[in-house]
């Protein structure tokens, strides 16, 4: 009965082992690419991940230090050439972007509340309520002080859109990274529980031995 007991004991642990090992490598390929497959010996697949890691990193930084320059830039330029107040959300400056002036903006708001609300529901107290909520006036009304400077504006507002974009694609890239290496980590520990074995052996006619057979 000891004999028995004590194979079984020692197969069990290996397996429970090996299991926690997976565990862990999946755990550190999640949090640094590259990290688990160094532990399992492939150093060539661990370096190019933690590399491509540290590039992704260095992208996605650069990328956001960029974002908050480029909207420090197109607001200051709002401020200076159409006297638009600093600090607003970004659906202001979006509208801001769209049209050269406020009134061109409160223009076309009119124009669609009294198609809807007069000409089709004859609601002149929503007409009303609509357009105190939709249009820009007093402080937060703007007219930049010529074409240049509005289209200036919108290209830079264009770029500061386009870095966004860029800064999301990098962010996508870092979690894929991760992504790869946890699967990879798996696969190659899928790869190493094929080379175990739990077989039987007959060492003697009155004796049956069992093995379990662990290769690295």
């Amino acid at each position: 009965m000891k004999n028995t007991i004590l194979p079984l004991l020692m197969i069990c642990l290996s397996v429970t082992m090996s299991a926690s090992d997976r565990w862990i490598h999946t755990a550190m390929s999640a949090v640094l690419p590259g990290s688990g497959e160094l532990l399992t010996g492939h150093t060539n697949r661990g370096i190019t991940l933690i590399t491509a890691d540290a590039v992704l990193w260095s992208f996605y930084i650069h990328s956001a230090n960029d974002i908050r320059e480029l909207q420090r830039s197109y607001k200051q330029y709002a401020l200076q050439y159409a006297g638009v107040p600093l600090d607003r959300d970004n659906s202001y400056y979006q509208v801001i972007q769209n049209y050269f002036g406020s009134d061109d903006f409160n223009q076309f708001q009119e124009l669609i509340a009294r198609n809807y609300f007069i000409l089709i529901l004859n609601n002149h107290q929503a007409y009303q309520d609509y357009i105190s909520n939709n249009t820009y006036t007093g402080e937060f009304a703007w007219q930049w002080e010529n074409i240049q400077n509005w289209h200036h504006y919108k290209q830079m507002r264009r770029k500061h859109q386009i870095t966004r974009m860029e800064n999301q694609i990098f962010l996508g890239l870092l979690i894929l990274n991760r992504l790869v290496s946890v699967i990879d980590v798996n696969l190659i520990h899928g790869r190493q529980k094929g080379h175990n074995s739990v077989y039987l052996s007959v060492p003697s006619s009155d004796q049956v031995m069992l093995n379990y057979q662990l290769r690295y």
